[in-house]
C-alpha cells in the first residue's frame, strides 16, 4: 500500500511513499518558521533555560534583520528561488548539496513525488519528540482503504512559535452556500458513547493535513487538474470522497501544528476570479440543483467558462456517486435547503425601515444577536424560511429569543437547541413565536424580541421571493 500524505504548517509538502519510508521519515517535522532557531534549541537541550532564552532572542534578532527580503532566513540564504515555478505557486526552491542528492535517490528508491514551496524546503527537518502524528491516520486507512483521514490542526504562533491547543476542543469543518469554509466543533451528541480514539465523520477537509491510500486516491480521480492555483479543491475532494463510496474522517489523536500566514499565492487573473472559477467547476459537477444558491451568491459565476468538465462528469458516472441531496441528508444536514420541508422562504422585509433580516455571515452554533441590513437578495446572507416544523431558519442557524437585563433580543442559534422558538407568520405581518414574542427592530436595525403589538409598524414583516 502507498499513501498520499499532504501536510501543512505554513506551506505545503506532498509525498507519495511506501509504509517503510513513512515510518522512517515521520519522526521528523517540517517547520515553516524560523527552523534554524529550533535546530539550535535542540542542540542546546543540555544548557540552562536562561542561556537558551538568550540564544533564542539573538536568533530572533537575526530573523528580523533578514525579514525585509522574504522573512525566511533559510530561503534567503538557500540556492535559488523561482517565482514562476509551478506547484503551489509559491517561490520554488531548488535543493542544494547533500539534500539535492538525497532527493534524487529518494525519487529512485521510493518513488517520492515531492512538491516543495519556499515555505517548506526539505532542509527544515528537525528531530521531533512528539508522538508520530501519522499513526492514527494509518490505523483508519488500514481499517478501510477508501478513507481520507484528517489530523486535528493545532496552532503555532508565528512570532513566538508557541504551540497551543485546547485538549477538549474537537474541531469539525463546514461550509455555507457561499462555499465559505469555517471551523466549528463536534456536538456533544456526536461525541456521545464514542471514545476519543475513534474516528469521527467529517464534512469537509482542511486544505491539507490528511492521509489517503495513493491507489484509492487515483481511483477517485486525484485532484481536479482543471482547477487553478488555490481555492475550492478541499470542498470538491471532500464531496467526491463522501458521495462516491469513501469516507472522510477526523482522527482526533493525530495532531499537527499550523502557522497562519498571509495569502502567498499569485493570482494573475485575480484571487476572487480564480476562486469563483474553481467553485464553478466543483458545483457544476457535484451540487446538482443546489448550485443555484452558489450562483446566487456569486452572480458573475453564470458568465464564467469553467473549462471542459467531461472527464469529471464521466468519473462521477463511473464511480456511481450519490446525489448532493444524499450528502446534505447524511453528511451536512446543518446546511439548509430553502425548498425542502418549508412553508415559505425568501427575504424577510421590515416594512417600516425597508431593510431585510440578515444572518450577518454568522455560521456558528452558539447564540448571537444579529441585525437587519439593506436588502441584497442573496440567499446565503438574507435567505430565511419557515419550515414545516415551525422553525425560522437561515442557511446554518435558526432564529430564537433571549432575554437580558436590558431587554429581549432575537438571536441566531443552533437549530437543534431544545429551547428553540417556533414561529408563525400571521396574516397581519407579525412573526410571532410560541413564547409570545414578536420579531421587532429598533432604529439601529437590531433585531428584537418584543411583546406583540399589532399597531407597532416595526413588527410587520413581508416575505419577498428571491429570484434564482
Amino acid at each position: 500500500m502507498k499513501l498520499f500524505v499532504r501536510y501543512i504548517a505554513v506551506g505545503l509538502i506532498a509525498v507519495t511513499v511506501g509504509w517503510f519510508l513513512l515510518c522512517m521519515i515521520y519522526p521528523w517535522s517540517w517547520i515553516s518558521s524560523t527552523p534554524y532557531m529550533l535546530q539550535d534549541e535542540k542542540k542546546l537541550q543540555g544548557i540552562s533555560r536562561r542561556q537558551l532564552d538568550t540564544r533564542i532572542r539573538r536568533l530572533r534578532d537575526e530573523e528580523i534583520e533578514t525579514f525585509n527580503i522574504t522573512g525566511n532566513y533559510l530561503i534567503d540564504k538557500y540556492k535559488e528561488n523561482n517565482g514562476m515555478m509551478a506547484g503551489e505557486n509559491g517561490r520554488g526552491i531548488l535543493l542544494a548539496g547533500d539534500e539535492e542528492m538525497m532527493g534524487k535517490e529518494a525519487l529512485l528508491l521510493y518513488q517520492i513525488n515531492t512538491v516543495v514551496s519556499d515555505y517548506i524546503p526539505l532542509n527544515r527537518k528537525v528531530p521531533d519528540s512528539r508522538p508520530l502524528p501519522l499513526q492514527p491516520l494509518l490505523v483508519e486507512i488500514k481499517k478501510n482503504r477508501t478513507t481520507l483521514a484528517m489530523s486535528q490542526l493545532d496552532y503555532i504562533r508565528a512570532k513566538s512559535l508557541l504551540y497551543y491547543f485546547d485538549r477538549d476542543y474537537k474541531p469539525r469543518y463546514g461550509f455555507d452556500w457561499k462555499l465559505v469554509f469555517f471551523e466549528n466543533y463536534f456536538r456533544d451528541e456526536q461525541m456521545e458513547g464514542k471514545a476519543v480514539t475513534e474516528a469521527f465523520q467529517g464534512v469537509v477537509m482542511v486544505g491539507a493535513g490528511f492521509a489517503v491510500d495513493s491507489e484509492y486516491f487515483k481511483e477517485i480521480g486525484t485532484y481536479d487538474k482543471g482547477m487553478k492555483i488555490w481555492g475550492g479543491e478541499n470542498l470538491e475532494l471532500s464531496w467526491r470522497v463522501s458521495m462516491c463510496g469513501g469516507q472522510l474522517v477526523h482522527a482526533l489523536c493525530s495532531h499537527i501544528g499550523h502557522i497562519a500566514r498571509p495569502q502567498p499565492y499569485l493570482f494573475p487573473e485575480g484571487r476572487q476570479e480564480t476562486e469563483i472559477y474553481n467553485y464553478k467547476r466543483a458545483v457544476d459537477v457535484w451540487m446538482g440543483p443546489y448550485k443555484k444558491y452558489v450562483y446566487n451568491a456569486y452572480p458573475a459565476m453564470k458568465h464564467i467558462n469553467s473549462g471542459n468538465l467531461t472527464d469529471r462528469l464521466l468519473l462521477k458516472k463511473r464511480l456511481k456517486c450519490k446525489s448532493f441531496d444524499w450528502y446534505l441528508d447524511n453528511i451536512w444536514p446543518e446546511l439548509f435547503r430553502f425548498e425542502v420541508n418549508v412553508m415559505a422562504s425568501g427575504q424577510l422585509l421590515n416594512t417600516k425601515y425597508n431593510v431585510c433580516l440578515d444572518n450577518n455571515d454568522y455560521v456558528y452554533q452558539s447564540a448571537k444577536k444579529f441585525t437587519a441590513r439593506e436588502c441584497n437578495s442573496i440567499f446565503a446572507k438574507q435567505g430565511f424560511a419557515l419550515s414545516t416544523d415551525g422553525k425560522l431558519r437561515s442557511s446554518l442557524n435558526c432564529v430564537g429569543t433571549q432575554c437580558e437585563p436590558d431587554g429581549c433580543f432575537a438571536i441566531l442559534i443552533d437549530c437543534l437547541d431544545p429551547s428553540l422558538d417556533r414561529w408563525n407568520h400571521k396574516t397581519d405581518g407579525q412573526l410571532q413565536s410560541d413564547k409570545n414574542f414578536c420579531l421587532d427592530l429598533d432604529e439601529d436595525y437590531q433585531v428584537l424580541a418584543s411583546r406583540c403589538d399589532p399597531l407597532k409598524a416595526t413588527q410587520i414583516w413581508k416575505i419577498v421571493a428571491i429570484p434564482l
